[in-house]
């Protein structure tokens, strides 16, 4: 196993309060190295430009939820809420210097030289982060397991989901099924079927995973009832995912 995918399982809270740090320091340093020095160095203003930079991202960029994890959310979403939030921070700033009225103070070209640059440094720091992540989990690292009940077709169906999304990083590690499976039936691409619901029961005792994933079904005396129960009594996050939806 990689030790830099357990790392980056330990510490990716870590990671994402860094990056509520890095970002406001990345771009107030953009600031003041872009903007002329009289700007952010003007006795006449009672509080230098560069604290109302630093205040607003670290105020206002949380807000557009982009320290959110997006392992299974689409990076063009990620893009819009980078870009909204940095359009919330200009916005903010820009309504300061009006209450001031110090937008005199500002060179037109400096400052949208700073606002341009702060955005693509920003959507280096999340976008690009990501997408490296990405790569990372598709090579096998950062993997995280899935526990999948359903009848055969749709655990060949999830199976066949996880692996057109390798960037993901879910691996199925077992699936179990109310239905009796017969060799002959078991799709070549999913692990051995485990059994059914006791089986299943006695494979969480003495395995772990990530999550657990399950398609409605009652069949052969099992019952909705049941399986909920027992995936109450296991505290891992579960996902409901009938045979038609995308559980990915």
């Amino acid at each position: 196993m990689n030790p830099f995918a357990g790392r980056l399982r330990l510490h990716g809270s870590d990671i994402s309060r860094l990056q509520r740090l890095l970002d406001p320091l990345g771009v107030t340093l953009l600031f003041l190295l872009l903007q002329r020095p009289e700007v952010w160095d003007g006795s006449q203003l009672t509080l230098q430009p560069w604290l109302w930079v630093l205040v607003s991202c670290l105020l206002l960029l949380p807000t557009s939820g982009i320290y959110a994890s997006y392992r299974q959310r689409s990076l063009f979403t990620l893009v819009r809420r980078v870009t909204s939030g940095w359009v919330l921070v200009l916005t903010a700033l820009l309504l300061l210097s009006y209450a001031t009225k110090s937008t005199a103070n500002f060179s037109r070209v400096d400052t949208s030289l700073w606002a341009l640059s702060s955005w693509l440094l920003l959507l280096l720091n999340h976008v690009g982060l990501r997408k490296l992540l990405r790569w990372h989990r598709s090579q096998g690292g950062n993997q995280r397991t899935v526990l999948y009940w359903g009848a055969v077709d749709a655990a060949a169906a999830f199976a066949r989901e996880l692996q057109q999304v390798p960037w993901t990083g879910m691996q199925l590690a077992a699936w179990f099924s109310p239905e009796l499976i017969s060799p002959d039936h078991q799709p070549a691409h999913l692990p051995p079927c485990g059994g059914s619901l006791n089986e299943m029961r006695l494979w969480l005792e003495r395995n772990s995973v990530d999550r657990i994933v399950f398609s409605h079904v009652t069949r052969d005396g099992v019952g909705m009832e049941q399986v909920l129960r027992l995936f109450g009594d296991t505290a891992l996050p579960v996902i409901y995912a009938p045979h038609w939806a995308s559980a990915v």
